[in-house]
Protein backbone atom coordinates (compact mmCIF):
# COMPACT_ATOMS: atom_id res chain seq x y z
CA UNK A 1 0.00 0.00 0.00
CA UNK A 2 3.00 2.95 0.89
CA UNK A 3 4.87 1.57 -1.91
CA UNK A 4 2.11 2.48 -4.23
CA UNK A 5 1.26 5.78 -2.74
CA UNK A 6 5.00 6.35 -2.80
CA UNK A 7 5.26 5.66 -6.56
CA UNK A 8 1.85 7.71 -7.27
CA UNK A 9 3.57 10.75 -5.66
CA UNK A 10 7.06 10.19 -7.27
CA UNK A 11 4.86 11.20 -11.10
CA UNK A 12 2.80 13.63 -9.40
CA UNK A 13 6.21 15.08 -8.82
CA UNK A 14 7.49 14.65 -11.90
CA UNK A 15 4.50 15.91 -14.03
CA UNK A 16 4.76 18.73 -11.34
CA UNK A 17 8.24 19.62 -11.98
CA UNK A 18 8.17 19.18 -15.88
CA UNK A 19 6.88 22.70 -16.96
CA UNK A 20 10.10 24.15 -14.80
CA UNK A 21 12.11 22.35 -17.15
CA UNK A 22 10.51 23.44 -20.28
CA UNK A 23 10.31 26.82 -19.23
CA UNK A 24 13.52 27.62 -18.07
CA UNK A 25 15.23 27.35 -21.67
CA UNK A 26 12.66 29.83 -23.32
CA UNK A 27 13.12 32.27 -20.65
CA UNK A 28 16.90 32.04 -20.62
CA UNK A 29 16.78 32.79 -24.63
CA UNK A 30 14.54 35.17 -24.84
CA UNK A 31 16.82 38.11 -25.56
CA UNK A 32 17.48 36.20 -28.96
CA UNK A 33 14.04 36.97 -30.58
CA UNK A 34 14.41 40.81 -29.20
CA UNK A 35 17.88 40.58 -31.12
CA UNK A 36 15.69 39.00 -33.91
CA UNK A 37 13.46 42.08 -34.07
CA UNK A 38 16.33 44.36 -33.94
CA UNK A 39 17.80 43.01 -37.03
CA UNK A 40 14.66 43.24 -38.81
CA UNK A 41 14.08 46.56 -37.69
CA UNK A 42 17.28 47.48 -39.28
CA UNK A 43 16.34 46.46 -42.43
CA UNK A 44 13.75 49.38 -42.59
CA UNK A 45 15.21 51.80 -45.09
CA UNK A 46 12.44 54.36 -44.11
CA UNK A 47 14.31 54.38 -40.30
CA UNK A 48 16.58 57.62 -39.53
CA UNK A 49 20.19 56.78 -39.16
CA UNK A 50 19.79 58.14 -35.62
CA UNK A 51 17.00 55.28 -34.78
CA UNK A 52 19.61 52.96 -36.64
CA UNK A 53 22.61 53.96 -34.38
CA UNK A 54 20.42 54.02 -31.47
CA UNK A 55 19.13 50.10 -32.51
CA UNK A 56 22.70 49.16 -33.09
CA UNK A 57 23.59 50.33 -29.31
CA UNK A 58 21.04 48.13 -28.06
CA UNK A 59 21.93 45.09 -29.82
CA UNK A 60 25.71 45.82 -28.06
CA UNK A 61 24.03 45.67 -25.00
CA UNK A 62 21.94 42.80 -25.57
CA UNK A 63 24.91 40.59 -26.44
CA UNK A 64 27.03 42.25 -24.33
CA UNK A 65 24.91 41.37 -21.31
CA UNK A 66 24.64 37.61 -22.53
CA UNK A 67 27.95 36.88 -23.00
CA UNK A 68 28.38 35.78 -20.03
CA UNK A 69 26.11 32.66 -20.63
CA UNK A 70 27.74 29.34 -20.79
CA UNK A 71 26.16 28.26 -23.78
CA UNK A 72 27.25 31.66 -25.95
CA UNK A 73 29.21 30.47 -28.12
CA UNK A 74 26.95 27.84 -29.46
CA UNK A 75 23.63 29.59 -29.22
CA UNK A 76 22.32 30.29 -32.67
CA UNK A 77 21.48 33.62 -34.74
CA UNK A 78 20.78 32.22 -38.02
CA UNK A 79 17.32 33.10 -37.98
CA UNK A 80 18.07 36.73 -38.02
CA UNK A 81 18.26 38.17 -42.12
CA UNK A 82 20.91 40.74 -41.17
CA UNK A 83 23.57 39.37 -39.22
CA UNK A 84 27.05 37.02 -40.42
CA UNK A 85 27.91 34.45 -37.55
CA UNK A 86 31.75 33.17 -37.88
CA UNK A 87 33.30 31.03 -35.02
CA UNK A 88 37.07 29.71 -35.15
CA UNK A 89 37.65 26.61 -35.40
CA UNK A 90 39.25 26.00 -32.54
CA UNK A 91 36.30 27.97 -30.49
CA UNK A 92 38.17 30.63 -28.74
CA UNK A 93 36.42 33.20 -30.82
CA UNK A 94 32.97 34.53 -32.44
CA UNK A 95 32.54 37.41 -34.32
CA UNK A 96 28.88 38.50 -35.63
CA UNK A 97 28.78 41.31 -38.18
CA UNK A 98 26.32 42.76 -40.12
CA UNK A 99 25.43 46.49 -41.95
CA UNK A 100 22.59 48.77 -42.07
CA UNK A 101 21.73 50.70 -45.10
CA UNK A 102 21.54 54.67 -44.74
CA UNK A 103 21.25 55.32 -48.64
CA UNK A 104 22.25 53.48 -51.00
CA UNK A 105 25.83 55.11 -50.62
CA UNK A 106 26.40 54.86 -46.77
CA UNK A 107 26.14 52.02 -44.73
CA UNK A 108 26.57 51.48 -41.10
CA UNK A 109 28.76 48.21 -40.21
CA UNK A 110 28.42 46.74 -36.44
CA UNK A 111 29.07 44.49 -34.63
CA UNK A 112 31.75 42.73 -32.59
CA UNK A 113 33.88 39.71 -31.17
CA UNK A 114 33.11 37.06 -28.31
CA UNK A 115 36.11 36.17 -26.01
CA UNK A 116 35.78 32.57 -25.37
CA UNK A 117 38.32 33.00 -22.43
CA UNK A 118 37.18 35.95 -21.15
CA UNK A 119 33.52 35.42 -21.87
CA UNK A 120 33.49 39.18 -22.84
CA UNK A 121 31.49 40.67 -25.98
CA UNK A 122 34.17 43.17 -27.39
CA UNK A 123 32.08 46.12 -29.89
CA UNK A 124 33.27 47.40 -33.05
CA UNK A 125 33.27 50.75 -33.65
CA UNK A 126 33.40 52.20 -37.18
CA UNK A 127 35.42 55.27 -37.68
CA UNK A 128 36.82 56.89 -40.68
CA UNK A 129 40.08 55.56 -42.55
CA UNK A 130 43.05 56.72 -45.23
CA UNK A 131 42.52 54.40 -48.19
CA UNK A 132 45.20 54.86 -49.11
CA UNK A 133 47.33 53.90 -46.15
CA UNK A 134 44.39 51.01 -45.67
CA UNK A 135 47.11 48.11 -46.48
CA UNK A 136 49.32 48.96 -44.03
CA UNK A 137 47.56 49.90 -41.01
CA UNK A 138 47.02 48.32 -37.83
CA UNK A 139 43.02 48.85 -36.32
CA UNK A 140 41.87 48.59 -32.63
CA UNK A 141 38.42 47.48 -32.55
CA UNK A 142 37.46 51.10 -31.21
CA UNK A 143 38.85 52.65 -34.77
CA UNK A 144 37.15 50.10 -37.06
CA UNK A 145 37.00 50.17 -40.78
CA UNK A 146 33.76 47.87 -41.14
CA UNK A 147 32.72 44.51 -42.72
CA UNK A 148 30.81 41.92 -42.89
CA UNK A 149 33.26 38.81 -41.90
CA UNK A 150 32.04 35.35 -43.55
CA UNK A 151 35.49 33.50 -42.81
CA UNK A 152 38.45 32.78 -41.09
CA UNK A 153 41.26 30.03 -41.49
CA UNK A 154 44.27 30.02 -38.37
CA UNK A 155 47.71 29.87 -38.95
CA UNK A 156 50.85 30.09 -36.95
CA UNK A 157 52.87 33.25 -36.56
CA UNK A 158 55.90 31.91 -35.01
CA UNK A 159 54.62 30.63 -31.54
CA UNK A 160 51.39 32.37 -31.67
CA UNK A 161 48.33 31.79 -33.07
CA UNK A 162 46.58 34.80 -35.87
CA UNK A 163 43.68 34.02 -37.84
CA UNK A 164 43.17 34.90 -41.73
CA UNK A 165 39.67 37.23 -41.43
CA UNK A 166 37.41 37.57 -44.87
CA UNK A 167 34.97 40.12 -45.11
CA UNK A 168 32.85 42.05 -47.58
CA UNK A 169 32.42 46.25 -47.39
CA UNK A 170 29.81 47.82 -49.60
CA UNK A 171 31.98 51.03 -50.84
CA UNK A 172 29.09 52.43 -52.81
CA UNK A 173 25.86 51.64 -54.80
CA UNK A 174 28.30 50.19 -57.60
CA UNK A 175 31.05 49.13 -55.73
CA UNK A 176 32.27 46.34 -53.35
CA UNK A 177 35.45 45.49 -51.45
CA UNK A 178 36.34 42.38 -50.38
CA UNK A 179 39.28 42.10 -47.51
CA UNK A 180 41.50 39.48 -45.69
CA UNK A 181 43.05 41.20 -42.79
CA UNK A 182 44.70 39.35 -40.09
CA UNK A 183 43.38 39.07 -36.27
CA UNK A 184 45.72 38.44 -33.89
CA UNK A 185 46.02 38.73 -30.02
CA UNK A 186 48.61 41.43 -28.55
CA UNK A 187 48.78 40.13 -24.86
CA UNK A 188 45.19 41.01 -23.75
CA UNK A 189 44.38 42.68 -27.11
CA UNK A 190 42.83 41.70 -30.04
CA UNK A 191 44.19 43.73 -33.10
CA UNK A 192 43.21 44.03 -37.07
CA UNK A 193 46.04 44.12 -39.06
CA UNK A 194 49.71 42.00 -39.29
CA UNK A 195 52.51 43.02 -41.94
CA UNK A 196 52.66 38.96 -42.88
CA UNK A 197 51.64 39.32 -46.83
CA UNK A 198 54.19 39.57 -49.07
CA UNK A 199 52.64 41.08 -52.48
CA UNK A 200 55.01 41.04 -55.26
CA UNK A 201 53.03 41.34 -58.94
CA UNK A 202 54.65 41.00 -62.09
CA UNK A 203 55.12 44.64 -62.72
CA UNK A 204 56.93 45.10 -59.25
CA UNK A 205 60.80 45.37 -58.58
CA UNK A 206 60.36 43.82 -54.90
CA UNK A 207 58.07 42.82 -53.09
CA UNK A 208 55.78 44.63 -50.47
CA UNK A 209 54.85 43.79 -47.15
CA UNK A 210 51.12 44.48 -46.35
CA UNK A 211 49.25 44.04 -43.27
CA UNK A 212 45.94 43.26 -45.39
CA UNK A 213 44.64 42.46 -49.13
CA UNK A 214 41.85 43.96 -50.95
CA UNK A 215 40.05 43.83 -54.08
CA UNK A 216 37.69 46.59 -54.95
CA UNK A 217 35.26 45.33 -57.62
CA UNK A 218 31.82 46.07 -59.23
CA UNK A 219 28.64 45.14 -57.02
CA UNK A 220 26.97 43.16 -59.94
CA UNK A 221 30.52 41.14 -60.37
CA UNK A 222 31.01 38.88 -57.25
CA UNK A 223 34.35 38.14 -56.70
CA UNK A 224 35.98 34.95 -54.63
CA UNK A 225 38.34 35.35 -51.79
CA UNK A 226 38.91 32.48 -49.26
CA UNK A 227 41.09 30.30 -48.25
CA UNK A 228 41.17 26.61 -50.66
CA UNK A 229 41.61 23.49 -48.50
CA UNK A 230 42.19 21.76 -51.37
CA UNK A 231 44.83 23.93 -52.78
CA UNK A 232 46.16 24.81 -49.42
CA UNK A 233 46.85 28.05 -50.24
CA UNK A 234 44.45 31.51 -50.49
CA UNK A 235 42.71 32.00 -53.46
CA UNK A 236 40.80 35.26 -55.53
CA UNK A 237 39.74 36.29 -58.60
CA UNK A 238 42.16 38.12 -60.83
CA UNK A 239 40.76 41.21 -61.63
CA UNK A 240 40.50 43.08 -64.95
CA UNK A 241 38.63 46.98 -65.67
CA UNK A 242 36.08 47.25 -68.40
CA UNK A 243 34.28 50.32 -68.82
CA UNK A 244 31.59 51.30 -66.42
CA UNK A 245 27.77 49.93 -66.70
CA UNK A 246 26.27 52.88 -65.17
CA UNK A 247 26.13 56.80 -65.78
CA UNK A 248 29.22 58.32 -63.37
CA UNK A 249 30.97 54.85 -63.00
CA UNK A 250 33.60 55.38 -65.16
CA UNK A 251 35.92 51.94 -64.37
CA UNK A 252 34.26 48.86 -63.32
CA UNK A 253 36.48 45.65 -62.05
CA UNK A 254 35.21 42.06 -62.90
CA UNK A 255 36.95 38.46 -62.83
CA UNK A 256 38.66 37.97 -65.88
CA UNK A 257 38.22 33.93 -65.05
CA UNK A 258 41.83 33.15 -63.79
CA UNK A 259 43.07 33.12 -60.07
CA UNK A 260 45.86 34.34 -57.56
CA UNK A 261 46.75 34.03 -54.39
CA UNK A 262 48.82 33.56 -51.50
CA UNK A 263 50.29 30.74 -50.10
CA UNK A 264 52.32 30.10 -46.56
CA UNK A 265 55.98 29.74 -46.37
CA UNK A 266 58.86 30.86 -44.40
CA UNK A 267 56.95 33.33 -42.05
CA UNK A 268 54.56 34.65 -44.77
CA UNK A 269 51.95 34.29 -46.78
CA UNK A 270 53.54 35.48 -50.23
CA UNK A 271 51.74 36.40 -53.28
CA UNK A 272 51.28 34.08 -56.23
CA UNK A 273 50.54 36.12 -59.81
CA UNK A 274 48.69 32.87 -61.46
CA UNK A 275 47.78 29.36 -59.98
CA UNK A 276 48.96 26.07 -62.15
CA UNK A 277 45.20 24.98 -62.40
CA UNK A 278 43.96 28.94 -63.64
CA UNK A 279 40.17 27.51 -63.86
CA UNK A 280 39.42 26.00 -60.68
CA UNK A 281 37.20 22.53 -60.69
CA UNK A 282 35.41 24.53 -58.13
CA UNK A 283 36.50 27.56 -56.56
CA UNK A 284 36.50 28.23 -52.76
CA UNK A 285 33.30 29.19 -51.84
CA UNK A 286 32.01 32.15 -49.62
CA UNK A 287 28.84 33.20 -48.48
CA UNK A 288 28.66 36.81 -47.83
CA UNK A 289 25.55 38.43 -46.24
CA UNK A 290 23.30 39.28 -48.72
CA UNK A 291 25.98 37.95 -51.71
CA UNK A 292 22.89 34.83 -52.45
CA UNK A 293 20.12 36.11 -50.01
CA UNK A 294 16.40 34.69 -51.25
CA UNK A 295 14.21 37.90 -52.09
CA UNK A 296 17.06 40.38 -51.43
CA UNK A 297 18.34 42.67 -53.32
CA UNK A 298 22.39 43.99 -53.43
CA UNK A 299 21.51 46.39 -51.06
CA UNK A 300 19.75 44.00 -48.79
CA UNK A 301 16.50 45.65 -49.53
CA UNK A 302 13.66 43.44 -49.97
CA UNK A 303 12.80 42.45 -53.55
CA UNK A 304 9.39 44.13 -55.23
CA UNK A 305 7.86 40.93 -56.14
Amino acid sequence: MFGSIFQVNIKLLIILLLPMFWVIPVFSQSWITEVHVISQQLLDPELSRETKEELIAKFEVLIGEHSMDADFIRISLEDAPVFQDVISPDSSFRIITAHAMIDKDEYLYYGGLYDASSKQFIPFKQDAFLMDKFDKQTFSFASWYGAVYYGVYPFKKGRKTAYLLFGIQNVDYFTRMKVMDVLWKDEDTWKLGKSVFQYQSEKMSEADTLSRFYQVYAAEAPIVMNYDENEGMIVFDHLMPIKGMYPGQETAWVPDGTYSGFKWSKGYWRFVEKLENQVLNEPPRDFPVLDNRENRDILGRQKKQ
